[in-house]
């Protein structure tokens, strides 16, 4: 089936030498039965040799092929090459393609283990009402610097007052600074 995509026996050969080497004309095939344009086709065979070059690099075999490998595979490709908008979903196929076949088994489905469900909201609603503690405690010392200051302010405007109506503005500004900041409690 390959060399109906690639006249070229040399690209053949190198494309049936690695551990997909069996799969990538079934998988063509497939490819090719459910009316994927010749290009697509084409695309996804050229990224099946990437995949199969990747994977003697890796040391890695058809029965070591699931999700984790695939997007590792991706990770070192868009390294080197631009991501393209069929990888995915080609390598997703070939996946199922490859477990529809025997070769590879379908992933596992983790169980919710329900003591660990319980710590997880345990954990959620500590969190959330620590958060609304700091909150209130953020709160509550802002309210008390807002009134510190206020009553400081209030402080020294009536200093400045007393001091204004038996001197000039300016000479009791400069009289009263140490005051302003050093307020008896």
């Amino acid at each position: 089936m390959i060399e109906n995509f690639y006249p070229n026996p040399i690209v053949v050969q190198r494309l049936q030498a690695g551990p997909l080497s069996t799969h990538i004309d079934t998988f063509a095939q497939q490819l090719f039965d459910e009316g994927y344009a010749l290009w697509t086709a084409k695309y996804a065979v050229r990224l099946l040799a990437d995949l199969t070059i990747w994977m003697q690099q890796q040391g890695l075999t058809v029965t070591d092929l699931a999700e984790q490998p695939v997007n590792t595979f991706f990770q070192h490709r868009y390294q080197i090459r631009r991501p393209h908008r069929d990888d995915r979903a080609i390598l997703k196929k070939l996946l199922a393609h490859l477990r529809v076949v025997g070769v590879i088994a379908a992933p596992v489905k983790a169980v919710a283990d329900p003591a660990y469900t319980s710590i997880v909201q345990a954990f959620q609603q500590y969190l959330v009402a620590s958060a609304i503690w700091h909150l209130r405690s953020s709160i509550l010392i802002s309210t008390r610097w807002y009134i510190f200051l206020a009553s400081a302010l209030e402080y020294s405007r009536r200093i400045w007052m007393r001091c204004a109506r038996k001197t000039s503005p300016a000479l009791c500004c400069s009289r009263h600074v140490v005051i302003v900041q050093a307020k008896p409690s």
